[in-house]
Protein backbone atom coordinates (compact mmCIF):
# COMPACT_ATOMS: atom_id res chain seq x y z
CA UNK A 1 0.00 0.00 0.00
CA UNK A 2 2.86 2.34 0.80
CA UNK A 3 4.34 1.71 -2.63
CA UNK A 4 1.00 2.53 -4.29
CA UNK A 5 0.82 5.78 -2.37
CA UNK A 6 4.38 6.68 -3.44
CA UNK A 7 3.54 5.95 -7.11
CA UNK A 8 0.37 8.05 -6.88
CA UNK A 9 2.30 10.99 -5.44
CA UNK A 10 4.96 10.68 -8.15
CA UNK A 11 2.23 10.66 -10.81
CA UNK A 12 0.66 13.81 -9.31
CA UNK A 13 4.10 15.44 -8.86
CA UNK A 14 3.74 15.65 -5.07
CA UNK A 15 6.94 15.52 -3.05
CA UNK A 16 6.82 13.36 0.05
CA UNK A 17 8.99 14.22 3.03
CA UNK A 18 10.04 11.92 5.83
CA UNK A 19 11.04 14.81 8.11
CA UNK A 20 8.70 17.69 9.00
CA UNK A 21 9.87 21.15 8.02
CA UNK A 22 10.72 23.89 10.53
CA UNK A 23 7.43 25.63 9.79
CA UNK A 24 5.48 22.43 10.45
CA UNK A 25 7.30 21.86 13.75
CA UNK A 26 6.61 25.44 14.87
CA UNK A 27 2.94 25.03 13.99
CA UNK A 28 2.69 21.79 15.99
CA UNK A 29 4.41 23.40 19.00
CA UNK A 30 2.10 26.42 18.84
CA UNK A 31 -1.04 24.21 18.77
CA UNK A 32 0.24 22.15 21.70
CA UNK A 33 1.06 25.22 23.79
CA UNK A 34 -2.44 26.63 23.18
CA UNK A 35 -4.01 23.39 24.41
CA UNK A 36 -1.76 23.32 27.48
CA UNK A 37 -3.11 26.68 28.68
CA UNK A 38 -6.67 25.33 29.19
CA UNK A 39 -7.27 24.06 32.72
CA UNK A 40 -10.38 22.22 33.76
CA UNK A 41 -11.58 22.60 37.37
CA UNK A 42 -14.41 20.64 38.97
CA UNK A 43 -16.53 21.72 41.95
CA UNK A 44 -19.12 19.90 44.02
CA UNK A 45 -22.25 22.04 44.19
CA UNK A 46 -25.72 22.18 45.73
CA UNK A 47 -28.94 22.21 43.68
CA UNK A 48 -31.72 24.57 44.81
CA UNK A 49 -35.15 25.43 43.45
CA UNK A 50 -37.87 23.51 41.61
CA UNK A 51 -36.04 20.30 40.69
CA UNK A 52 -39.05 18.87 38.84
CA UNK A 53 -37.92 20.94 35.87
CA UNK A 54 -34.94 18.58 35.52
CA UNK A 55 -37.24 15.71 34.56
CA UNK A 56 -37.95 17.44 31.25
CA UNK A 57 -34.29 17.70 30.28
CA UNK A 58 -32.82 14.98 28.09
CA UNK A 59 -29.23 14.66 29.34
CA UNK A 60 -28.49 15.48 32.98
CA UNK A 61 -24.81 14.62 32.51
CA UNK A 62 -24.01 17.61 30.35
CA UNK A 63 -26.05 20.75 30.97
CA UNK A 64 -24.74 24.17 30.04
CA UNK A 65 -24.87 27.05 32.45
CA UNK A 66 -23.21 30.32 33.42
CA UNK A 67 -21.90 31.92 36.56
CA UNK A 68 -24.63 34.31 37.66
CA UNK A 69 -22.83 35.99 40.55
CA UNK A 70 -19.93 35.63 42.94
CA UNK A 71 -20.44 36.52 46.60
CA UNK A 72 -19.04 35.83 50.06
CA UNK A 73 -21.23 32.70 50.17
CA UNK A 74 -19.80 31.31 46.93
CA UNK A 75 -20.57 31.04 43.23
CA UNK A 76 -24.17 31.10 42.03
CA UNK A 77 -24.77 29.33 38.72
CA UNK A 78 -27.87 29.20 36.55
CA UNK A 79 -28.71 26.60 33.91
CA UNK A 80 -29.43 27.79 30.37
CA UNK A 81 -32.40 25.42 29.93
CA UNK A 82 -33.72 25.71 33.51
CA UNK A 83 -33.08 29.22 34.89
CA UNK A 84 -35.42 28.62 37.86
CA UNK A 85 -32.86 26.19 39.32
CA UNK A 86 -30.02 27.78 41.25
CA UNK A 87 -26.73 26.02 41.82
CA UNK A 88 -24.38 27.02 44.63
CA UNK A 89 -20.67 26.30 44.90
CA UNK A 90 -19.70 27.02 48.50
CA UNK A 91 -16.93 29.57 49.07
CA UNK A 92 -14.70 27.04 50.90
CA UNK A 93 -14.89 24.62 47.95
CA UNK A 94 -14.28 27.46 45.52
CA UNK A 95 -11.19 28.82 47.32
CA UNK A 96 -9.69 25.37 47.80
CA UNK A 97 -9.95 24.42 44.11
CA UNK A 98 -8.93 27.78 42.61
CA UNK A 99 -5.82 28.47 44.69
CA UNK A 100 -3.48 27.52 41.83
CA UNK A 101 -5.46 29.20 39.04
CA UNK A 102 -6.60 32.44 40.64
CA UNK A 103 -10.12 33.56 41.48
CA UNK A 104 -10.10 36.54 39.11
CA UNK A 105 -10.84 34.26 36.13
CA UNK A 106 -14.24 33.34 37.59
CA UNK A 107 -16.49 36.23 36.63
CA UNK A 108 -20.20 36.52 35.92
CA UNK A 109 -21.08 35.15 32.50
CA UNK A 110 -18.36 32.47 32.42
CA UNK A 111 -19.70 29.29 30.83
CA UNK A 112 -19.78 26.09 32.91
CA UNK A 113 -20.81 22.48 32.38
CA UNK A 114 -23.16 20.90 34.93
CA UNK A 115 -23.59 17.20 35.67
CA UNK A 116 -26.50 16.39 38.00
CA UNK A 117 -25.51 13.68 40.49
CA UNK A 118 -28.75 13.44 42.52
CA UNK A 119 -31.59 15.68 43.73
CA UNK A 120 -29.24 17.68 45.98
CA UNK A 121 -25.80 17.57 44.39
CA UNK A 122 -24.16 18.28 41.05
CA UNK A 123 -20.69 18.51 39.60
CA UNK A 124 -19.58 21.76 37.95
CA UNK A 125 -16.78 21.78 35.37
CA UNK A 126 -15.17 25.08 34.35
CA UNK A 127 -12.46 25.52 31.74
CA UNK A 128 -10.16 28.47 32.42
Amino acid sequence: MLEELRLLCEGLVITLATQPSTVQLQSINKKNSENDSVTSIQFDAILQGNLQVLSGLADLNSLSGVIKKKSSIGLFISLDKAPEIEILVMQSQFKMKTASVGVEKFQSGLAVNVQVINNKKCLITVEV
